[in-house]
């Protein structure tokens, strides 16, 4: 796999194609917005000011083009790779890269790439397998860190009604202009049918390679200019993972047109991804020295926000039950051993009454058997309390272990 090279040092065939079909694409040259048939990309509308301290490895791009300098995101997935969409790179003469960048024209480190290349699976006309990756000949610097993509055994972090974040300087509303600050917004990741849906994308949205994400509603979403930009799920202990990269869109956060994501982290197109990389490694070597040649962009081990405390909940919960079961059961073998005592008092006191007894010995067993009557009350309630706890005990551990496996899985 050859890597395009920019045109003032072109060393290699350029590779990329122009963006085609009847959709466009979630970016495009700054001096268009608009392709004339209501069909925008993607750019942050409904988000937040937010900075590359919290986002460290948020990438903006500059491509060039015939057609003029189009915006687009990226992250840092490696110190010397970039992931971005395949079409951010279509038809690019050269790509700026500005890492640690919260204000759109200013801060940050400039730098620009030695090459790219767009997924030989890409299609310019649907949009499959929407990703390619900028290579750099000197290391990105180590301020702004690398965010794996989500590994085989991390869906979880992903699966449909996982919230995820976007991020992105693209236009904050349809139509609009761009931020000039860093924006964020939280997403919720789709089940696929919000996106197949002949109300919104039909049979051009294919869950392979593209993810669907965005609020029914609308009004909070991508817009213009966010291309190529990340989509982050949060873990435990801190850890994020890429599960899409923003790539195409009807409009801007319109209701019932979510926004349709790279697939990447899908293990079929993550797999892939990683054989592109170490083709390259091995055709253009003096990229990737020393330490910098182990190349582990996918995560591991990694388990959804929240689960940690879940199962910590859950292990509370199915601890409590032995207890419960124990109090429960010597609260019923007393009260099984009052009531055989109650028993017992009745007889005497029929038997001493049947025998006409004294005054004195029927006075005595009958306040025997009073306080054996009130030992049982009592410990009837006892062991009803303590019933009714070892219930609520087995309901809060089976809700427990319910809620742990919704979050964790």
């Amino acid at each position: 796999m050859s890597l395009t090279r920019p045109i003032r040092r072109l060393l290699a065939p350029i590779l990329a194609t122009a963006v085609a079909g009847s959709l466009v694409a979630a970016t495009a040259p700054t001096s268009s917005a608009d392709d004339g048939g209501g069909t925008k990309r993607p750019d942050i509308v409904g988000g937040t000011t937010t900075n590359t301290a919290k986002y460290p490895w948020q990438v903006r791009l500059h491509v060039d083009t015939n057609e003029g300098t189009a915006l687009c995101g990226g992250a840092i997935i490696h110190s010397r790779i970039v992931l971005t969409a395949a079409h951010c790179l279509a038809g690019a003469l050269g790509v700026t890269t500005y890492f640690g960048r919260d204000q759109a024209s200013s801060g940050g480190v400039t730098s620009q790439p030695y090459g790219w290349i767009t997924t030989d699976g890409y299609n310019a006309s649907t949009f499959d397998n929407d990703y390619g990756l900028l290579f750099y000949d000197t290391p990105i610097p180590s301020a702004f860190k690398p965010i794996q993509i989500a590994g085989p055994a991390e869906a979880a972090l992903w699966r449909a009604g996982r919230t995820a974040m976007a991020v992105g300087f693209g236009n904050v509303s349809e139509g609009g202009s761009t931020s000039p600050t860093l924006q964020e917004v939280a997403l919720p990741i789709q089940p696929d049918s919000s996106c197949s849906a002949a109300s919104a994308y039909g049979t051009f949205y294919r869950s392979s390679s593209m993810l669907c994400v965005g609020y029914p509603e609308g009004g909070r979403s991508t817009c213009q200019g966010d291309s190529g930009g990340p989509l982050v799920v949060p873990g435990d202990n801190g850890v994020w993972r890429i599960a899409g990269v923003v790539s195409w869109a009807e409009g801007c956060a319109r209701p019932g047109k979510p926004t349709v994501f790279t697939r990447i982290a899908e293990p079929a197109m993550s797999a892939r991804l990683v054989d592109e990389i170490n083709e390259v490694k091995s055709n253009y070597g003096f990229l990737f020295p020393g330490t910098e040649s182990a190349i582990n962009i996918l995560g591991s081990g990694a388990v959804p926000l929240g689960c940690a405390a879940a199962n910590g909940a859950a292990a509370s919960a199915a601890a409590a039950v032995g207890p419960a079961q124990q109090a429960a059961a010597k609260a019923a073998a007393a009260l099984k051993k009052l009531k055989k005592q109650q028993k017992a008092a009745a007889a005497k006191l029929k038997k001493l009454k049947k025998q006409h007894a004294s005054k004195g010995a029927i006075a005595k067993a009958t306040k025997a058997k009073k306080a054996v009557d009130k030992k049982v009350k009592k410990g009837t309630a006892t062991a009803a309390a303590k019933a009714r706890a070892l219930s609520a005990a087995n309901t809060a551990n089976s809700a427990s272990a319910t809620a742990a496996r919704s979050a964790c899985s």
